[in-house]
């Protein structure tokens, strides 16, 4: 998000500052997260991951698996290189209970 918000600073919101723009970019997409400065060292809430996962869910209504991910592979959440079996390790002890 933080490198979207720089490329976005340069052109479209290239009039308000990047927290402006970030606060308007989270009210389009019904965000409430990091404020810029905190971007590069942080990820999504994990309510954020919680509702987009429920949301889901009841979008697919339980036909398919729905894996959320917290900062893996994350640009600004580490320099780590995910292979399927990192993901796996790290996600099983991680999986949401969501209400459909």
């Amino acid at each position: 998000m933080h490198r979207i918000i720089l490329n976005y600073c340069r052109t479209i919101f290239g009039d308000v500052s990047r927290a402006e723009a970030l606060q308007s970019l989270y009210a389009v997409m019904g965000l409430d997260e990091a404020a810029f400065d905190d971007l590069p060292h942080s990820s999504f809430s994990a309510a954020y991951f919680q509702k987009d996962t429920a949301r889901l869910a009841r979008a697919y209504g339980g036909r398919i698996r729905i894996t959320s991910g917290f900062g893996v592979g994350v640009q600004g959440t580490g320099d780590h290189r995910p292979t399927p079996e990192t993901i796996r390790s790290w996600c099983a002890p991680h999986t949401l209970a969501v209400p459909l």
